[in-house]
């Protein structure tokens, strides 16, 4: 994770069948507060990944 405040420059490039370029863009972002959208994780290898569970937690 980068800190709060740090500036990330987003780059996307699309291409044609012949490897040509075909629209680039990118843009400057700065990062906002960290969002957790996985909630909190399960260290039960038993029921952690379950559907309708809580993911596992990972190092």
């Amino acid at each position: 994770m980068l800190p709060e405040g740090t500036h990330v420059i987003l780059a996307a490039e699309v291409r044609n069948d012949d490897g040509s370029t075909k629209h680039a863009a990118q843009v400057e972002v700065v990062l906002g507060v960290t969002q957790d959208w996985m909630g909190p994780c399960s260290d039960d290898p038993e029921t952690c990944g379950a559907p309708g569970g809580a993911p596992c937690c990972t190092d």
